[in-house]
Order: C-alpha cells, then structure tokens, then sequence
C-alpha cells in the first residue's frame, strides 16, 4: 500500500476529516457513507462498491426505517431506463453482501412485494453552509424560530434539485411540513443566489397585483402602478433569484401560472412550490414528502438507539419544550413508536400531541388517540389557522372536494387496513354512489394526499392514513 492510500485511509477514520464543511455523512455500525461523494467505508477503508448499488444505498440509508418501493429504487439507480425487477435484486443482494457485518447487524430488509427498509439506527451528520457573500441576500423570507428535526439528509438533496430542475414542487398530507422544509431549504441556498429570494403566501389571497408587488418588494426592484408581473419579471432576466410559492392548494392555477412565466422569461431563476397536491405546470417536478421514518414494529431498541430514528427524535424534541427534564426511558420505547404511528410520525400532529404529555403521559395518550379527542387538539396559538388543530389542517384540504369527492372520502374511511379496488367499487355500490366515476374520484383523493397507493403481489393497494381517517369518521 502506497503512502498516497495510507494517509487516505488515516484521514477516513474521522468524518469530519474527510468531509468539507459543505458535506454530510451518514453512519451506520462500522460504516461511513458520504452520499455526496458516493463513497462508503468501513473502519476507514473505502470498499468498492458500484454506482447503482451506491445509489440505492444512499436512497435507503438516507430515510432509516422507512419503506422505500421498488418504483422508487428503481427509478433512483436506472433512471429514465426501464429494467426487469430481477437487476434490483441482483444490486440489493450485492449491498447485503457488501455490508456483512461481524457482528450478524442486517441492515436491509425486504417488504414482501412492496420494496426495502433500511433497519440499522443511523447517525447523521449535518453539512455546515459558510455564507461567503460580502452583502446579505435580499429576502423576504419568514424564519422559523424552532429547529427542523429529522431532514437533516432531505434539505441539502432538495436544495440540489432545485438548482438543477430550477422549477420544484414538494407536495405531501395535511402537517407533513411541506413549508417548514422549503423554508430551511431556501435559507441554506441564500448564497447561491445573490439578487435574491422572495416567499410568496398563496395561503393568503394574491392577485397578479400582489405577486408582482411582492416580488418588487421582496427583490428591491421598481414598480410604477401600470408595471404588469410581466413586465417587472423581464427585469430578472439574467438574475439569479430563487421564488418561493407556498401553500398553493387554494390557488393551483395562479401558482401555475405566476412559476410558469418566471421560468420562461429568465435564464436562472429558479422556483420552489408547496402544495398537497402538484401545480401540473410545465417543466414542474414534483417531490412527495414521506412520512419521518421509524422503527420497524418488530424492532426491539434501547432510547439511544431508537433517537436516532427522525419520528422518535423529533417526538422526543417536542415533549422537552413544554417539559425541560422529560427523557425517553427504554421502557418507554414502544410506547412511543405506537403512539408516532398512530400519528402517522406526522410532525403537526407530534407536535400538537406531545404537547400533552406532560398532563396525561404517554400511554394514556396512546389510548386516548382511539377517540375524536385527537382532532380537537388545539396548537400553537399563533400558528396559520389551518393549523391550529388537525381538525382544521384537513378541514384546509377537505373544502375544496367536489361533493362526490367528499362522499367517497368519507366512505372509504370504513376500512381499516388497506384496500384494493374491487372493494372500493363494493362500497361505492353499497351506498349507491355512481361506481362508473370511482377511478377519477380515488386518483384525485390520491393526487391531494388524502390517500396513499401501494404495490402488494403485483396488486395496487390504497390506504388512508390514521389522522385523514380520523377526520373522516368524524364527519360520517
């Protein structure tokens, strides 16, 4: 071994040593994974690995304990190419080799007919961005004054995808934190783009007038009383500014329409929409917000280990800020994964719930969440009224069905478990709805995150999650 591989592979023994201050790590046993770098190590020497096994690595490895589909792996390690199901075996089955561990650790588990879990505890370490600009970046961007949990991987990954798509929609349920994660997206991205960053409200009322205004405002630019948005955007044609659409669920078509024609008269902007459901805009990509991972149900961990997983941590985090001296006990692990699920590890409804426990504890809670209590749980005072209360996130998305939407909505809250759709069209026939409009109906639920869709043994599955469910049986 040469002296150029001894002093890399010293250096590799400490992260903080082999990554830049821009970049972030993730580990895992005796593990070191640089996504960045696509790069894995073990104690410190770097193991050849190839690009797509790399790639469907830093996938799973990215969201611990979350089921990642085999559509979604796929389309990660062979995008844009069509491939049998056989070649993603071949590469996980290369991975589990690759990551045999002394010690008998599996680290990859299989999901019969659906995909895989990534099952270690993982340890991340956050990329530190030094803003280097001798001037601050204009910005009309609100700051959040609590600490983002559990993205510590998402946030950089999205900021990529922005500037290489330019045009980027994160949609996701009512709560998932769709904005809270384009906000510390776009405050990590300040430096890359120096005229500016403007963040526009559609959850409020907005006209070609205000956008423009807005903007002019947000961007310092000059706006006469005749100027059209037209018109002021023309003057960013070679600027760099990132613009921010959040909370286009009541606006779809203006938001459409307002990202459409930044992007096509400007060479660098680049925009970042929120929505429950996508903007269907030209040149749009769309990422869907996943629920924060957890431990699988069989999984027996200590608190230590179970922290590392986001929907735990972030639990954990917001107990603590209503009771300073709370701490997760290894008994109280599997309380709390039950109690996260039932949540659907959404962070509007972990934040709104654990701050009861410092009245009523944990396992009560648990039971208490069987009932509507849980949708008349009040927030934060000086939260957006959509999301003061769970009730009121859903009641957000639940206004703008159409009254055939909203019946099959509430009907198909019936089932427990998923269901497929042979049986949606059971149920449609049973309370005499019109079953020739069920697949339009299920794809829009569907499209508004009101429902989710899965593969079972070459069967498509539909689920609708704890908290949706909840707010439909209560209008049933």
């Amino acid at each position: 071994m040469n002296a150029r591989h001894i002093g890399f592979i010293a250096a590799a023994n400490d992260a903080s040593q082999i990554t830049t201050d821009r970049e972030q790590s993730i580990r895992f046993g005796p593990y070191l994974l640089l996504p960045q770098q696509h790069a894995l190590f073990k104690n410190g020497e770097r193991m050849a690995l190839g690009s797509r096994a790399i790639h469907l690595l830093i996938a799973m490895a990215s969201r611990t304990g979350e089921l990642v589909e085999k559509s979604e792996l796929m389309a990660c390690a062979w995008p844009k190419v069509v491939v049998e199901e056989c070649n993603l075996r071949t590469q996980i089955l290369t991975l589990r080799r690759a990551l045999s561990d002394d010690n008998g650790q599996s680290y990859i588990a299989t999901v019969p007919g659906r995909g895989y879990r990534f099952v270690a505890p993982t340890e991340v370490r956050k990329p530190v961005i030094k803003t280097q600009a001798a001037h601050p970046t204009r910005s009309n961007l609100p700051r959040s004054l609590t600490e983002l949990v559990g993205c510590e991987n998402l946030v950089p990954c999205l900021g990529e995808r922005v500037q290489s798509k330019r045009f980027l929609t994160i949609t996701g349920a009512a709560g998932s934190g769709k904005s809270a994660v384009a906000l510390a997206v776009a405050h990590t991205m300040a430096e890359m783009f120096p005229q500016g960053i403007c963040f526009i409200d559609f959850a409020q009322p907005q006209t070609w007038q205000t956008i423009a205004a807005l903007l002019a405002s947000a961007l310092d630019l000059p706006l006469s009383p005749e100027e059209s948005l037209q018109t002021l955007i023309g003057q960013l044609a070679d600027n760099k500014v990132l613009v921010i659409l959040d909370s286009c669920d009541h606006a779809l078509e203006l938001a459409a329409y307002t990202a459409e024609i930044l992007l096509r008269q400007t060479r660098h902007c680049c925009v970042l929409t929120t929505s429950r459901e996508a903007l269907h805009a030209e040149g749009e990509f769309v990422y869907r917000l996943a629920a924060l991972g957890l431990p699988a149900e069989n999984l027996r961990l200590s608190a230590a280990q179970a922290l590392l997983y986001p929907g735990i941590r972030l639990f954990v985090d917001r107990v603590q800020a209503h009771d300073p001296g709370f701490s997760l006990r290894d008994d109280d692990v599997l309380a709390v994964c039950r109690l996260c699920r039932k949540l659907d590890t959404n962070p509007l409804a972990i934040e709104i719930v654990a701050a009861r426990v410092p009245t009523f504890g944990i396992r009560p809670l648990t039971q208490m969440l069987d009932s509507q209590f849980l949708m008349s749980m009040e927030g934060r005072r000086t939260a957006q009224p959509r999301h003061r209360s769970l009730n009121a996130a859903l009641e957000w998305s639940y206004v703008l069905l159409s009254a055939a939407e909203q019946a099959l909505f509430c009907h198909l809250a019936a089932f427990s478990d998923s269901f497929t759709l042979d049986e949606v069209n059971d149920k449609v026939g049973a309370q005499a709805l019109k079953p020739i409009a069920t697949f339009g109906l299920l794809e829009s639920l569907i499209a508004k995150s009101l429902l989710t869709v899965h593969e079972e043994h070459s069967l498509k599955r539909y689920r609708m999650q704890a908290l949706p469910r909840a707010f439909a049986l209560g209008r049933l």
